[in-house]
């Protein structure tokens, strides 16, 4: 039986151990896939009840996968087929497109030979060379394609008074980095408070309440909150790692210090420094806690550098790229 024309499948994973940013930019794209008509279905291995309610309340059909998957079963049952995982292998991309889907596959590693019909690599610094693609692939690359969700398009940063900080370590955080922030920015002087924001896989709770209780200044404690544009868009500055939030921090217009706490991280970290958009710190381990205060205290400090790096960000994410993206994936 032929997949009817408007359905789309997205296979993703997250959870605790391998963090929430493939299944936040999936969401983000598919977001704007159903409010375009489009019925979209997660498969994933996820088990952690709390991300997929995330996908549930975007509307999305949900089904968990617990034994081995089959790619052509994968590509028969969607006209169009989203793959955001590591290791997909040229074998299994063609499997789908010879069971009749049309292919988008999101890759910010180029590890494997690629030739899906898309392939999308949203980050900054990376050229078309860096892969290997057949040619009938189309390669979507840079902020240009920024995959936002819908509650942050067109939003404007509108810093608070007094100065906020926002922490955001990811939807994970499984080395626990968003304790040691709060506690590095002990040594930031000046008067401020706390926006810390964790996802709903992060299990680090107690020690991060306990920074917090000995913390001389106010702390705010948000986990997966609903209202994140909004509590993103109050900040003066924002402490984040080199993830997917970097995106939505920049179209928003706040500037950002940002710590490298996965390998595939590194490289945006380089890119969003080179661009103007944020400030890098380097990886997460040794912790920088010095450096990291230090870069905390000089923006604080200088309002001018702040407005730079604001100016960038908003001029380099406009906020289309989940548009962009729907419009390459499933053509009029």
């Amino acid at each position: 039986m032929e997949p009817a024309k408007r359905t789309v499948v997205i296979r993703a994973d997250g959870g605790q151990a391998i963090g929430l940013g493939h299944v936040t930019r999936c969401l983000a794209l598919a977001e704007e896939l159903i409010d375009r008509g489009m019925t979209v279905t997660f498969l994933t291995r996820t088990p952690e009840r709390p991300v997929l309610e995330r996908m549930e309340r975007a509307r999305c059909g949900v089904e968990r996968l617990d034994g081995s998957e089959e790619p052509s079963a994968l590509g028969g049952r969607a006209a169009f087929v989203v793959v955001d995982l590591y290791g997909v292998t040229p074998a299994y991309q063609e499997a789908i497109r010879s069971a009749g889907a049309r292919l988008l596959v999101v890759d910010d590693v180029a590890r494997s030979p690629v030739v899906a019909d898309l392939l999308l690599n949203q980050n900054l610094g990376v050229e078309a060379a860096t892969y290997s693609v057949a040619p009938h692939t189309r390669v979507l690359l840079g902020p240009r394609y920024a995959l936002l969700r819908r509650a942050f398009r067109g939003a404007t940063a509108s810093p608070a008074v007094p100065i906020r900080l926002l922490v955001t370590m990811g939807g994970s955080d499984p080395h626990n980095a968003t304790t040691r922030v709060v506690e590095a920015l002990e040594d930031v002087r000046g008067e401020f408070a706390l926006d810390v924001v964790v996802g709903p896989s992060f299990v680090h709770d107690a020690a991060l309440a306990a920074a917090a209780g000995r913390a001389s200044h106010a702390v705010a404690i948000h986990r997966d909150p609903p209202d994140l544009a909004a509590l993103m868009g109050r900040a003066t500055l924002a402490v984040s790692a080199a993830g997917s939030t970097c995106w939505e921090l920049a179209h928003l217009g706040v500037p950002a210090v940002v710590l490298v706490l996965a390998d595939n991280q590194a490289g945006v970290a380089a890119g969003l420094a080179a661009a103007g958009l944020a400030v890098s710190v380097g990886p997460v381990t040794p912790f920088p806690a010095g450096p990291l205060a230090a870069r905390v205290e000089a923006l604080l400090a200088d309002a001018e550098a702040r407005r730079r790096m604001a100016a960038a960000g908003r001029t380099l994410v406009d906020g289309r790229g989940a548009a962009r993206v729907a419009e390459a994936l499933c053509p009029a």
